[in-house]
């Protein structure tokens, strides 16, 4: 792949991301903290926000392992794009809440 294509697709999957992340940001957050569902999940397991998260996030990589074992040599066949899409940015987004999360509490 060559640099200005990487760099496009670089592109839209931030701009997918911030599309999600905004999406998504009324299903699982409150009006006053976004960060809400960890902080609960957090509560129910008594656990730090950050472990809750690791938890939800260990869903979608285990999805990507599975996709990636899947992957078959001889054929070159594989999932579609979008599948692969749906579960790269997830894993992404979780990233980027986990950072929200210890930023947080790096500033109280």
């Amino acid at each position: 792949m060559n640099q200005h294509d990487f760099n496009k697709l670089a592109s839209s999957i931030y701009e997918a991301s911030s599309k999600v992340l905004q999406t998504k940001s009324s299903e699982y957050s409150s009006d006053f903290d976004r960060l809400h569902n960890f902080k609960r999940a957090a509560d129910f397991e008594n656990e730090c926000p950050e472990r809750a998260l690791r938890g939800m996030l260990t869903k979608h990589l285990v999805s990507i392992y599975d996709m990636i074992e899947e992957i078959d040599l001889f054929n070159h066949t594989t999932k579609s794009l979008e599948i692969w899409d749906e579960k790269i940015l997830d894993a992404l987004n979780y990233f980027i809440l986990l950072r929200a999360l210890v930023a947080e509490r790096v500033s109280q």
